[in-house]
């Protein structure tokens, strides 16, 4: 994380959740942070993140690599999280 990023609240939390497996959704992760903050802290409109999360293969490898680097989780990781909430249609 660099100097001039906003802390994630509960940063620990989310990066031991994700890690261990004790948070699977983006559900489980927003109750931890809010979903607008995080949409805020990855720079991505509110409304356009809320549409990411409904359909999680709308993310972009930058966007996935931007979460990684906030959460300061290994991005293997961070793509497996998402890609375990792709529905087949």
């Amino acid at each position: 994380m660099t100097t001039d990023q906003q802390p994630v609240p509960n940063h620990t939390a989310i990066k031991k959740g994700i890690e261990n497996g004790g948070i699977k959704t983006f559900s489980e992760l927003f109750q931890h942070c809010p979903e607008t903050t995080l949409a805020n802290l990855l720079g991505i409109p509110p409304d356009r993140f809320a549409t990411k999360i409904a359909d999680p293969g709308q993310f972009t490898y930058n966007e996935m690599n931007r979460l990684a680097v906030l959460l300061q989780i290994d991005l293997d990781i961070i793509h497996r999280f998402i890609s375990s909430q792709i529905h087949p249609e």
